[in-house]
């Protein structure tokens, strides 16, 4: 993936009286006054014990024209999405409806083509995450309200698309085809990441592809004009090939790798992969 998820953000400016409230005072009382959002506000979030309602007062700040504003409450959003996980959904704590509106608040930003695509891409993380948690504890897959990214006029976002979007049985032969027909290089390595699955030790699991989408995954592996990091999630479905071609491909990977990823893919060429294949 390319490093879309930007570092440098602008922190500081304007303090309203409001931003200088505790951080479990403004997740009691955002929903129901829903006060201005000041940069002093996001960064009190991020520094502080962030709480699930705090993605509320973050999406009104991602939705602001000033991208100084909106960059640092995406990113910062971002960031608490991924400790969700260790919530209890079930809880009183966190009702199930409320997790709902707040996927919907986010899908809408991450929509919204005249947004900033980083922005839209912290976006569709954030929604991911919480579709995520609703379906562990029982929610309905909503396929349908993912499937526009994937289609989406930015390479960047239909890159993101593939790496953020829910799991879906229909996800495999669109990835393929975004594998084989997309002109980005970009989409199409995302493309053969999702199918290829997390670069770990002995993946299961492997869809079964065919020779041209086997091909296109030797020749994303052998360019170097494409990150080595994100080329190296391909070789599981190289390994599970084990054709010349691929096991050429590999090697490319293994020379062009840093020390610590040539030491990972080494231990992933001594265990067998299970695979899909014929």
């Amino acid at each position: 993936m390319p490093a879309f998820l930007l570092c440098a953000l602008l922190l500081g400016a304007t303090t309203l009286a409001w931003a200088q409230t505790s951080v479990d005072e403004r997740a009691t009382t955002a929903p129901r006054s829903s006060p201005p959002v000041s940069l002093a506000a996001i960064e009190a979030i991020a520094q502080g014990e962030a709480k699930w309602r705090d993605l509320e007062v973050l999406a009104r700040g991602a939705a602001q024209p000033d991208r100084v504003l909106a960059g640092p409450a995406a990113l910062t959003a971002s960031e608490l999405a991924h400790t969700l996980d260790a919530f209890d959904i079930d809880a009183k704590e966190i009702p199930r409806a409320s997790l709902r509106t707040l996927e919907a608040q986010w899908l809408e930003i991450a929509t919204n083509s005249e947004r900033w695509v980083d922005i839209r891409i912290y976006a569709l993380d954030v929604a991911s995450r919480l579709d995520k948690l609703l379906r562990l504890h029982g929610g309905l897959p909503q396929a349908s309200l993912w499937t526009a990214f994937l289609e989406d006029a930015d390479p960047q976002m239909r890159a993101a698309a593939l790496v953020f979007v829910p799991d879906a049985d229909e996800l495999v032969q669109v990835a393929i085809e975004m594998l084989l027909e997309d002109t980005s290089e970009e989409v199409s390595l995302a493309a053969g990441q999702r199918l290829c699955g997390p670069l770990r030790i002995a993946p299961t699991g492997l869809p079964s592809i065919d020779a041209k989408a086997v091909h296109q995954l030797q020749v994303l592996a052998s360019n170097n004009r494409l990150p080595v990091v994100s080329r190296a999630h391909l070789a599981p479905c190289l390994l599970a090939d084990a054709s010349l071609p691929s096991r050429r491909a590999l090697g490319l990977l293994l020379q062009k790798s840093p020390p610590a990823l040539r030491r990972h893919l080494n231990e992933l060429t001594r265990v067998p992969i299970a695979s899909g294949q014929p």
